[in-house]
């Protein structure tokens, strides 16, 4: 672990370990900073969601505390605005600046997972189909090259987004047809929070029907890969934005 990585972007390690004492502690601490926003995050979300400003303001205040003691001060100063409009109930501030809260949130997520892989971690790609077979495909035709992450469900898949950094993962492989949150409810979700150019979304789908197909194109999508799709077929659509 290289401490310089943090101080090179942008962490006041100097300040944090004046209140931590000394690197094994940060360390600590910041795996655990980790582990909560795993939780915390879509909580906050959820809380904005349903407009419920109390326990909005107390996670937000959280959150601006944790990243004062981490060093990440512009996290800490953006959360803080959000934790004084809540208390005034103050919805429009937070929706006008809730997209900057989530991509620092992302932001100092990446640096933190980086430093403590050593730049090491291997990049995912996403799968989010129902049927375990395709998932299967899926993980073949990428072994050894990427991390698999299965969902059965768009909801799953928004969970996995929510909970690791984008900067991770290389695309998200999609069916529009699950269980409880479909394809489309993830690409509404896509376009809500502006993550077409961050994470590449390919559409699978054995549909026919020229109007979900057709829908599916109003999504800054790369790509619709028909099922049934061989090893070959999927690994050349992801060539189109990794290699």
């Amino acid at each position: 672990m290289d401490k310089d990585y943090l101080i090179n972007n942008g962490v006041d390690l100097n300040s944090s370990l004046e209140l931590l004492g000394d690197m094994s502690f940060y360390n600590e601490t910041l795996q655990a900073f980790l582990e909560e926003n795993q939780d915390r995050v879509p909580k906050i979300e959820k809380y904005r969601e349903e407009c419920n400003m109390n326990d909005y303001a107390i996670l937000v205040h959280a959150l601006k505390s944790d990243s004062k003691y981490l060093g990440f001060n512009e996290l800490a100063a953006i959360a803080y605005v959000h934790e004084v409009a809540a208390k005034a109930n103050n919805l429009e501030v937070i929706n006008a600046r809730f997209l900057e809260l989530i991509n620092l949130i992302n932001k100092y997520t990446t640096i933190a997972n980086n430093y403590l892989n050593g730049g090491n971690k291997k990049k995912k790609v996403i799968v989010a189909d129902d049927s375990i077979v395709i998932s299967n495909v899926v993980e073949k035709a990428f072994e050894g090259k990427y991390d698999v992450l299965v969902a059965q469900n768009g909801g799953v898949a928004i969970n996995m987004i929510q909970n690791n950094v984008y900067d991770d993962i290389v695309g998200l492989i999609l069916d529009l047809n699950m269980p409880d949150v479909d394809g489309f409810a993830v690409l509404d979700y896509f376009k809500q929070y502006e993550l077409f150019d961050k994470i590449p979304v390919f559409i699978i789908t054995g549909d026919v029907e020229k109007e979900r197909i057709d829908r599916a194109f109003t999504y800054d999508i790369i790509d619709v890969i028909p099922k049934p799709f061989t090893l070959e077929s999927v690994r050349k659509a992801m060539e189109k934005v990794t290699d």
